[in-house]
């Protein structure tokens, strides 16, 4: 019997929808059928370059008209929920989510839940647990080829929210996914600095203690030196990536770690819809790592130490709260580290009125990344 194929489409045609559009592009059971961004000049250049027949301003429209299977949302971050929430009450079959979640952690429970109750897969694109490199150091650690693995650091930038993520998901995922019991952090916010329209600090340190007694430092924007690091500290060896690779120091020389390429996060998301196991991109998987991530903003908030996981109670981001009440007082006018028109929008959405004094920021350091498609309710 022949295999089903899958009608794709992609809202929001910003620079991360071409890494979802080449994912559609190489396996052979998946088709794009249709875009939808509110940008029209975006949505036109995405559209002739992967040869996508049907546009749409209005991504409802696209939902309601060409009915997919599978849905990729590219928009900028806070629009996330509504339109996996959409999404998912359109009847779809599968979705395949940007990371960050969400601004807040109430809208990402809710895209979990909505879509847990519907029987309908939702991946988040935690691309990293795909990387072969980190997909062998998995198995070394699990091995026991460090020892015991004791701590590990994350240094990035870009924002907690934004690229932070990225560190706190993938060393679960080196680890096995232990749950977390704690977090402890420090922030400074003191210009008024956004990213793709979602508040941002300045700096951030934040100290996470997992179940198994590891203890995950996460530091973001503490210096200026744009590349990414980690480590993994055991008892008896470190793994360390960077420009470098992946990189085992144990009992010897140092051993570069390399894998053939597995299935990629498409693939764990239609052998899901078909009946096999969940991708280890699951929504609820990844929820975890989010609120990690909203604990250490009620931590620097509290000036405490939080556990994890918070209150069901908590809906709105911490770090929003803080900038609410005046705690985070700022100078100079509001600016964006990634995209002018992300802020605008997101100002337009909130009610907060332009001043005229709104710019950019460090656009060169995000070369390709910025300007993610970003659409209407």
């Amino acid at each position: 019997m022949q295999e089903p194929t899958y009608r794709v489409a992609i809202i929001g045609t910003g620079g991360i929808a071409n890494h979802h559009a080449g994912y559609y592009a190489k396996h052979p059971r998946t088709t794009i059928v249709a875009a939808a961004d509110i940008r029209p000049d975006a949505l036109a250049a995405f559209c002739e370059k992967h040869n996508v027949p049907a546009r749409y301003t209005d991504y409802r429209e696209l939902l309601e008209k060409e009915q997919p299977d599978l849905v990729s949302v590219c928009t900028w971050t806070a629009t996330h929920p509504e339109v996996t929430i959409a999404a998912a009450e359109a009847g779809v079959r599968g979705i395949l989510s940007e990371k960050p979640m969400s601004a807040h952690l109430g809208d990402a429970r809710r895209m979990v839940a909505v879509c847990q109750s519907r029987g309908i897969p939702l991946a988040i694109h935690h691309q990293r647990r795909f990387e072969p490199g980190l997909v062998e150091a998995r198995k070394r650690i699990a091995a026991g080829q460090i020892g015991v693995p004791l701590a590990g650091n994350f240094r990035t930038v870009g924002g907690f929210l934004n690229n932070g993520t990225h560190g706190v998901d993938f060393h679960r995922y080196l680890l096995g996914d232990p749950a977390p019991e704690w977090v402890m952090t420090q922030l400074e916010r003191r210009t008024n600095r956004y990213e793709r329209g979602v508040l941002v600090e300045d700096r951030i340190l934040s100290s996470i203690r997992f179940e198994n007694g590891y203890t995950l430092t996460i530091e973001v924007d503490m210096d200026e030196k744009p590349a990414s690091h980690w480590w993994v500290f055991g008892t008896e060896g470190t793994i360390r990536f960077g420009q470098g690779g992946t990189v085992l120091f144990a009992r010897g020389e140092p051993e570069p770690l390399a894998a053939e390429s597995g299935p990629g996060p498409l693939d764990e998301l239609i052998a899901w819809i078909e009946g096999g196991p969940e991708s280890r991109n699951a929504g609820h998987v990844a929820l975890v790592a989010h609120e990690i991530m909203m604990a250490s903003y009620e931590s620097a908030r509290t000036r405490s130490r939080v556990r994890v996981p918070l209150d069901a109670g908590v809906e709105r981001s911490p770090l929003y709260t803080m900038h609410e009440e005046g705690l985070l007082p700022v100078s100079g006018p509001a600016y964006d580290i990634r995209s002018l028109d992300a802020l605008r929008y997101a100002f337009e959405r909130e009610g907060i009125p332009l001043t005229g004094e709104e710019y950019l920021e460090g656009q060169g350091n995000w070369t390709g990344q910025g300007l993610a498609g970003q659409v209407r309710k």
